[in-house]
């Protein structure tokens, strides 16, 4: 979360029902000792800590549903203090009730002002075609599989996978997509089948780079030359997982 705090938009992050949220710590009471620096806890599975929420509404979704919407704003982590979070709760009645199809939800947001509450409701199911395409660009146009030393040459290769990206969606009524014989025909041609199309049209068109020519042995590193250390960037990670200590032989 402090690894994302700055990024330059909003974030809506689905959180754990049972994690644990401090509101903002109280004054100091001039006492000894060192002031608090959290001040009550919120929990989702607990009612009991939620106290007033800044805001709620209700309302029905586009199927007729009834839907609430609540919200607790000026919450932080232990972990990152700076770092102000609003929780979410967004309760559906007429759920399942299962994992895929939970009738209560946890949100925090992050970042500027909050949506109308009409509008955040409908926010976070937008992730799941988001999602999909970030699958698409790693498996299917390698994102992440080159090996890049800088942040800008990273960037430009992410703006050259969402440029082929784009090509692939606008070409979708000029190709034939190449289906498995279990997808749908009936559904519009997902990039990945457009894809699968485009290495026929690419014959046709060809392509203006010149062919590669051999040059023989390269001459290597002229003499003197000196080779300064490259830079390292660190990569943002999860946690590390605990390693289990191995079973004590009785």
């Amino acid at each position: 979360m402090l690894a994302s705090a700055d990024l330059p938009c909003d974030q809506v992050i689905r959180a754990r029902c049972d994690r644990v949220l401090y509101r903002p710590a109280p004054p100091a009471t001039g006492k000894r000792g060192a002031p608090r620096k959290d001040g009550a806890r919120f929990q989702g599975s607990d009612p009991s800590s939620h106290g007033r929420p800044d805001d709620d509404w209700s309302a029905a979704d586009a199927q007729g549903r009834p839907v609430r919407v609540t919200v607790w704003g000026h919450l932080h982590l232990r972990q990152a203090r700076s770092v102000l979070i609003t929780a979410v709760r967004i309760i559906r009645e007429r759920a399942r009730t299962t994992r895929r199809d939970p009738r209560e939800s946890w949100f925090w947001w992050l970042g500027g002002p909050l949506p109308a509450l009409a509008e955040l409701a409908r926010v976070y199911p937008r992730r799941f075609g988001q999602e999909h395409g970030y699958r698409f660009d790693k498996q299917d146009l390698l994102w992440a599989s080159v090996r890049l030393r800088t942040p800008g040459q990273m960037q430009r290769w992410t703006d050259l996978v969402a440029a082929v990206r784009n090509q692939l969606v606008l070409m979708r009524e000029q190709v034939e997509a190449l289906r498995r014989p279990w997808e749908a025909k009936t559904r519009q041609a997902s990039p990945r089948q457009v894809r699968r199309a485009m290495g026929r049209i690419i014959a046709q068109v060809g392509t203006p780079a010149r062919r590669p020519q051999v040059r023989g042995t390269a001459p290597g590193r002229g003499r003197g030359a000196v080779i300064n250390r490259v830079d390292r960037y660190a990569g943002v990670r999860n946690s590390l997982p605990r390693i289990q200590s191995p079973p004590k032989r009785r």
